[in-house]
């Protein structure tokens, strides 16, 4: 390829230049154009965004185009490929990524690579100019375009770079006497392409002598090509060779460029001139030169991260061992340096094949996170050292034509371009799909039989939903490559990014799948931020303003970085200056920008990212010339392809606030009228015009916004939004405007679930409002603090909430149980009418049935109010014949009910599926998500626990992303949804949710969700460590804070947990003692007869007193032992399935103890398969764990194995400590 942009006044002289023969050339209509082999080019590209103008060269492998950018609002050149044959296609990717994340005022800015279909291109700025030799000839003066030449390529060999095709065409120079560098398809990275170096690539007029001799490419052959191009250049004629001077052709050219000419035509590599040394000659007294030698982030220089390197390779030696597939998760901010760990890791990693990927935003082509590694693949399949036929013949033809079609550029490689390899066409995509992704596993699989290997992908916000999709077929699943996986990401893009999303909460999450390591990078330490500043400073800085700069920079590499770029500049030009910090570094940059470019930062710095159209509305000129300062000096960076702009790191855009900019009055001004254009923009004008005192027209944006935002169920949003219209309202606002804001705020905090921040305002609402209105303030109110578990405020308030509708609230445990058993007589007489009305109720009575419905959030707290508030709910909704009342009051009845256990099923059972046939339809989000509430909750108390499972699963969905003022119904459901997952052994996807889930309630103040959480973390804690001291610290911690007039839920779960910790410590009497405190304390009270709990504290406590009976000796022995009998007794009398297996566990482990007997054995065995039918895969496990040491031999150590596995699969501590809290050792 010849060249990448070209104006259109000078495309005759480019075509001489690739057509010497020809003297001119047509511009031919985008209708005629045409590739060579005769393919025709399309009229548009990209779905239509790309409308193609004319062709603007063309070269071996492809076709540079004009086009418009719909998108963009601009021209654009576009690179494509003569054929789609994947060997192009692999030389495209292969140029793009070359230029990918370099930024220099002399290189072609590259936007957007895409692969669709039958086609691959890449886009990039439209350049306008003509060849470097006509320049210097015609236009231009010789030694500043060589002066910024030799800057471009200095800057490419201090980063490892060979552009290997260096010649007049490929160098454009602009009206304006800028330089560009083009066309890098021959371009190499020294580090990594060895294999591309033994190609000889290039003009061969323009090559080096030694590539032609089989050397490698390195900077000195590129030296060598620009001793040719400068020759020409001083003497109109090419080189003849044979050490020929510039000066012998034209005696009057300056000594000094002739001298610098054959220096760089020295035949012998190690005496020819570098770039950098050649620099000097060229660079006159104030000619500005861009300080390509010093290092930047793109070097991903390293220092420190001892710690992070250490757990990588733990997780390493973890897979070797384990001979699965382990999955690493680093993340961190921009520029915290995740990119250099990953290229230490790599390096230090010798024994390992490193598959490394790098995902990139600008890049639309399909599984584009795998893309790279697939790359890396081919080149480790390509080279000497790979047993490439006997790992890919190992495939089936099936297998390769599969991976063919998902990566076609493995046909590069022989053994998948066999003439009888073709896809099967009868496929279905997803099948095929599938079909691929399978063998994508194998091949991976037998590949690690030959060497360990480590998949690496960087920068995955970027990844598509299909690259989600491969990782997890791929690595999840018993044919899942032991490999280990490590997936970086930006922390602060997590949440907007599809394919994290899916990986790491969705339905493709890898991290329930596998062992995982979470690796969060933070600021270096002190010791770590000088090492990194002694390895950028290369000996140029004194040790003293090393420690300086390692001290302001806060353990930032970003910072480090520049701070020591910046420096290194000041002591070349011997003005070094060790007080100055970052934002004065910032000012002065600032300072050396054009008045349209420091605009332009300012703007970004007020407005954050900024898409390109709306600069150029804001600016009123084409911004590429602004824009193009302000990435060259390191103030701005693009984002989607050049699509947009903005501060290139936060701390760029806090060191310019530090400078006391804060933006004036014009500045404000000009992006509110901006961000108005975009009806989803009106919050931002809203913050806009606020800054710049227009509070009225802030008011009144801001509250549209807000509105906007919660219909679209931004509820956060909408409550900071409705807080600046309310900041907006001047003294002379009305009493009504002010109300309703506050209204529309209290009811935007409800729905956003921040039940704390919203009780006060409905509190101090009611204060002001009409009786009728201050009642229903009140319920929100109590109903508020009751859900985030301030529940002494709530209980007062709902106290008089019921008095004002003529009802009592029992106040204390026993009357609520008179009041319940009062409740439940009353309805015994009571039928549900066949078909009840479908108008709401009126009146006193739907005041009543509001009541009843505020207080559901005391149930969890105390479950006998609860019940007694649920019968009285479902009688008040009986009288109102409506029904959607007895749909909602009957299917908590169905809770309540279900906490009997098994005797109640069939009236539980009953009530739920009245439930769903009087939910009016179509349903509601919140029918939906309570009818799946219901059936968990129900399940859970039934101790069907992995049935309950998958309705909690759904619930939870439905009303975190669907529904509104949910509060108690999301955190009763994560609640007991994280109970069902610890009773299933579903540890690594508790530990992920249970992150979320903590988070969400400490930022929503949700004490309630906090304390029940937490007393399931520790238990979790527990299991996966071993240690029973955390978890009781953590337990402690937990309910600290915690203060109720009623015991419930919250007291015997964290009596339940510690007494298992207790076991964990290996403390049985301590266990004991807890277990006595919990029955005293809720013995009195409904907890206690809810049956699930119930048969968990029978089981803890047989499991001590067996392990009490283990320790002991004698007729202590006999007594616990005694005891153990005492709950079999009482578990075999509960009667439900998981009960069964226990009551099986604990009597043949006495039986054992007292006859070792093969009864006991059996007993065992039959236990194990009992807790594994209902889904308890951690009890089994740990049953035959025990079996294994008592049978010993080849099946005592085959059931240890395997019970190991499973331990290690659930991600539970494997020294035994944690099993042994199931089921004790008997030996």
């Amino acid at each position: 390829m010849d060249l990448d942009g070209i104006h259109a006044e000078t495309e005759p002289m480019a075509r001489d230049a690739l057509d010497p023969a020809s003297d001119s050339a047509l511009l031919v209509p985008s209708a005629s154009l045409y590739r060579r082999g005769g393919r025709p080019i399309p009229r548009s590209l990209g779905g239509g965004r790309f409308q193609i103008e004319r062709e603007l060269g063309s070269g071996g492998e492809g076709i540079v185009l004009l086009a418009h950018d719909k998108v963009r609002r601009g021209r654009v050149a576009l690179k494509m490929l003569h054929t789609s044959e994947f060997m192009s296609v692999g030389a495209l990717k292969r140029e793009f990524r070359f230029l990918r994340g370099l930024i220099h005022p002399n290189l072609a800015q590259l936007y957007e690579l895409h692969i669709e279909h039958d086609e691959a291109f890449f886009t990039m700025a439209y350049i306008e100019g003509q060849h470097f030799l006509h320049a210097a000839a015609r236009t231009h003066p010789l030694r500043p375009l060589l002066a910024q030449l030799m800057q471009v390529l200095a800057f490419l060999h201090a980063r490892g770079l060979v552009h290997r095709d260096l010649k007049p065409q490929n160098i454009l120079v602009q009206n304006n006497g800028r330089v560009v560098l083009v066309d890098f398809g021959a371009g190499l990275r020294l580090e990594r392409d060895a294999l591309q170096a033994r190609a000889v690539l290039g003009t061969p007029e323009y090559i080096a002598p030694e590539l032609l001799q089989g050397a490698s490419p390195s900077p000195k052959s590129d030296s060598y090509s620009l001793g040719l191009v400068l020759f020409e250049a001083l003497t109109q004629e090419k080189y003849p060779g044979g050490g020929t001077r510039p000066s012998d052709l034209a005696p009057e050219l300056p000594k000094d460029l002739d001298e610098l000419c054959i220096r760089l035509l020295d035949p012998d590599p190690e005496h020819r001139l570098s770039i950098a040394e050649a620099l000097t000659t060229v660079v006159e007294p104030g000619t500005p030169v861009h300080d390509s030698l010093v290092p930047s982030l793109d070097r991903h220089r390293f220092a420190g991260r001892s710690e992070e390197l250490l757990k990588l390779d733990t997780a390493f030696v973890r897979m070797l061992e384990g001979d699965e597939p382990v999955l690493a998760f680093l993340s961190g901010e921009s520029g915290v340096g995740k990119t250099a760990l990953l290229e230490r890791f790599r390096s230090r990693r010798r024994d390992a094949l490193v598959l490394f990927g790098l995902c990139s935003e600008n890049e639309y082509i399909r599984h584009k996170a795998f893309d790279g590694v697939i790359g890396s693949l081919l080149d480790y399949l390509r080279s000497p050292k790979a047993p490439e036929n006997d790992l890919t013949r190992s495939l089936s033809k099936e297998d390769r034509a599969a991976l063919a079609q998902l990566f076609p550029e493995l046909r590069e490689l022989l053994a998948f371009r066999s003439a009888e390899m073709r896809p099967d066409h009868g496929l279905e995509p997803r099948a095929a799909r599938r079909a691929g992704y399978r063998a994508l596993a194998r091949f991976l699989t037998a590949l690690t039989r030959e060497i360990p290997v480590v998949i690496a992908i960087d920068d995955l916000q970027w990844g598509d939903v299909d690259s989600a999709r491969l990782i997890f077929e791929v690595f999840s699943g018993p044919q899942a490559p032991p490999c280990l996986l490590i997936l970086s990401y930006r922390s602060d893009l997590k949440g907007e990014s599809p394919c994290l999303l899916a990986l790491r909460q969705g339905a493709e999450c890898l991290e329930d799948e596998l062992p995982c390591l979470d690796l969060r990078l933070g600021p270096l330490g002190m010791d770590e931020s000088k090492e990194l500043c002694e390895t950028l400073a290369e000996g140029e800085l004194s040790d003293g303003l090393m420690e300086r700069l390692a001290y302001r920079s806060q353990g930032n590499p970003f910072l480090i970085t520049e701070l020591v770029n910046y420096f290194r500049q000041l002591v070349r030009s011997d003005r070094a200056d060790e007080d100055i910090e970052y934002p004065q570094i910032i000012a002065e940059k600032v300072s050396a920008l054009s008045p349209a470019a420091r605009d332009l930062f300012a703007l970004c710095c007020l407005g954050g990212q900024l898409p390109v159209p709306r600069v150029r509305e804001l600016l009123g000129k084409d911004p590429r010339g602004p824009m193009d300062e302000l990435i060259s000096a390191r103030l701005c960076s693009t984002r989607a392809g050049s699509m947009s702009i903005g501060p290139l790191h936060d701390q760029v855009r806090r060191a310019f606030v530090t400078l006391g900019f804060r933006g004036d009055r014009d500045l404000h001004l000009r992006l509110a009228r901006a961000f108005l254009v975009e009806p989803s923009d009106q919050g931002k004008a809203a913050l806009h015009f606020f800054s710049a005192g227009e509070k009225e027209l802030a008011g009144g944006h801001a509250e549209e916004a807000a509105m906007e935002a919660e219909s679209r169920l931004a509820l956060d949003q909408a409550v900071e939004l409705f807080q600046l219209a309310l900041d907006c309202l001047g003294p002379g606002a009305s009493a009504d405007h002010l109300f309703r804001l506050e209204e529309r705020k209290a009811l935007a905090l409800a729905n956003a679930g921040r039940a704390a921040e919203a009780a006060p305002v409905f509190a101090r609402l009611a204060e002001t409002a009409s009786p009728p209105l201050a009642h229903e303030y009140r319920r929100r109110a109590a109903e508020q603090w009751l859900c985030s578990g301030a529940i002494a405020q709530g209980v007062a308030l709902l106290e008089r909430v019921h008095r004002e509708v003529g009802l009592t609230w029992p106040n204390s445990p026993k009357r609520a149980l008179i009041a319940t058993a009062i409740g439940r007589a009353r309805l015994a007489f009571r039928s549900t009418p066949k078909s009840p009305q479908s108008t709401p109720p009126k009146g006193r009575l739907a005041l009543r049935l509001e009541t009843c419905r505020t207080a559901w959030s005391i149930g969890h707290i105390s479950s006998v109010h609860g019940a007694a508030n649920s019968a009285r709910q479902l009688r008040f909704a009986l009288d109102s014949n409506s029904a959607e009342p007895i749909a909602f009051a009957i299917g908590m009845e169905a809770c309540f009910r279900a906490m009997r256990g098994t005797k109640a099923r069939g009236l539980v059972e009953e009530y739920r599926a009245t439930a769903e046939r009087l939910m009016p339809t179509p349903r509601s989000h919140y029918g939906e998500a309570f009818l799946a509430f219901i059936h968990a909750m129900s399940l859970y108390f039934l101790s069907d626990q992995r049935e309950a499972y998958s309705y909690f699963e759904r619930a939870e969905r439905l009303l975190f992303e669907r529904c509104r003022a949910v509060s108690w119904e999301l955190s009763t459901t994560r609640m007991f949804w994280a109970s069902n997952m610890i009773f299933l052994g579903r540890h690594r996807e508790l530990d992920r949710r249970m992150r979320v889930w903590l988070r969400d309630a400490r930022q929503r103040s949700d004490l309630n969700a906090l304390t029940g959480l937490q007393i399931w973390q520790a238990r979790r804690i527990g299991l996966r460590d071993g240690d029973g001291e955390e978890a009781i610290a953590l337990i402690e911690s937990a309910t600290a804070g915690w203060t109720s007039p009623y015991l419930g839920t919250h007291a015997a779960s964290a009596r339940l947990v510690a007494s298992y910790s207790e076991l964990l410590r290996g403390q049985p009497e301590r266990a004991l003692r807890e277990l006595d405190k919990l029955e005293e304390e809720v013995g009195k009270t409904m907890v206690a007869r809810v049956q699930v709990l119930r048969t968990s504290v029978l089981n803890t406590r047989g499991v001590a007193e067996l392990t009490c009976a283990l320790e002991s000796s004698g007729s202590a022995r006999t007594a616990h032992l005694a005891q153990v009998d005492k709950v079999v007794l009482a578990l075999d009398r509960e009667g439900t399935a998981l009960s069964r297996a226990a009551t099986l566990h604990l009597r043949n482990s006495v039986l054992w103890l007292r006859e070792r007997s093969e009864a006991a054995i059996s007993g065992l065995r039959e236990a194990a398969q009992k807790y594994r039918a209902v889904g308890y895969e951690l009890n089994a496990a740990c049953i035959e764990l025990v079996l294994g040491e008592l049978l010993q031999g080849a099946e005592g150590e085959s059931l240890q194995k395997e019970a190991f596995g499973a331990l290690s699969r659930s991600d539970v501590d494997t020294q035994g400590r944690a099993a042994r809290a199931y089921a004790p050792k008997l030996i």
